[in-house]
This record gives structure tokens, C-alpha cells and sequence, in this order.
């Protein structure tokens, strides 16, 4: 594969090893006939024992694949780039729209993957949509409150429907 200049970097000695690790990894993969998302590049690095599995570590590997990209130092296109006739699945948006969070339905909630505990049959007079809501709720609030956008600052959301084509 091909690669493009755009930058000129100084990169650290450390840093010019760990790119050389990375396009040994993208290599491998691209003999196989595989696509290689940043993710699995930093999973392989990780089972390789190159690096700690870190948030930091994650980081630093993005931005050290980013910045090798621009140097010309790493001829790597991830998988997201993949031809669709190679996906395995496709989705058409059938629908976008903003509107609070607190205004998402109990299906919509079970939509996004919330599902309900064994510890929901305690409360059966509460309605399956309401505990759905609430199950999301937490979920919400465990990725997201930290950050200051917690379920009741009730932010803006992007809704984004969708249908599978294949």
C-alpha cells in the first residue's frame, strides 16, 4: 500500500519502534486477506505484551498511528473504509432527529440494548416500559454522569433510526 507525506514529524526513537511494531501487526493482517480496526491493532499489541491495557495506552496508540499516518510512516486503511460489497451488513437511516433523553420510550430504551435484571419481578405493578426506562437510566448515568451529562441534566440527544438492508 501506498503512502502520502503530509506532515513532517520528529518522532521519539521509542516511537519510531512502536510504529515498526504496528506495521509488522498490519502487515500480518493484510497477508491473511484481514481488515484491521484501531481496536484490533491495540488488542494485538496488548496480547503481545508491546503494551500495558490502559486507557493511556489506548490513547497513546491512537494518537501514534494518527501521527504515523500523516508522516507516511504507516500505509494502513481501517476497516471503516471497507467496500460495502465486503460488509456483512447494511443499514439505511430512516430517520434523525434531536430531542431530550428523558424523552426516550421504554421500547426505544430496549432498542438500545437495555435489557431487564431477574430483580425486575419485584416490581410488578410498575409497567415493563417504565422499567426499561429506568434500566436505561442507570446505564446512562454509569457512562455519562461523571462527564456532567448525567440522566437528569436531561441533554440533548441525537436520535438516529435506522433498518437493516442485508
Amino acid at each position: 500500500m501506498s503512502t502520502h507525506r503530509y506532515q513532517d514529524i520528529r518522532f521519539k526513537p521509542e516511537s519510531l519502534e512502536r510504529i515498526e511494531q504496528i506495521n509488522e501487526i498490519i502487515d500480518e493482517y493484510v497477508a491473511q486477506g484481514f481488515r484491521l480496526t484501531v481496536r484490533k491493532l491495540y488488542y494485538q499489541l496488548v496480547a503481545r505484551g508491546i503494551i500495558e491495557n490502559t486507557e493511556r495506552s489506548y490513547k497513546n496508540t491512537t494518537g501514534i498511528v494518527n501521527d504515523g499516518k500523516m508522516a507516511g510512516l504507516i500505509a494502513w486503511k481501517p476497516s471503516i473504509f471497507m467496500p460495502r460489497a465486503a460488509c456483512r451488513l447494511v443499514l439505511e437511516v430512516t430517520a434523525v432527529r434531536v430531542e431530550r433523553l428523558q424523552e426516550i420510550s421504554g421500547l426505544n430504551a430496549e432498542a438500545e440494548g437495555v435489557r431487564l435484571t431477574a430483580g425486575a419481578a419485584l416490581w410488578p405493578h410498575v409497567n415493563r416500559s417504565d422499567k426499561m426506562k429506568t434500566a436505561y437510566r442507570a446505564l446512562w448515568d454509569s457512562l455519562n454522569a461523571k462527564r456532567g451529562f448525567g440522566w437528569d441534566v436531561n441533554p440533548l440527544v441525537w436520535v438516529i433510526e435506522f433498518k437493516r438492508t442485508t
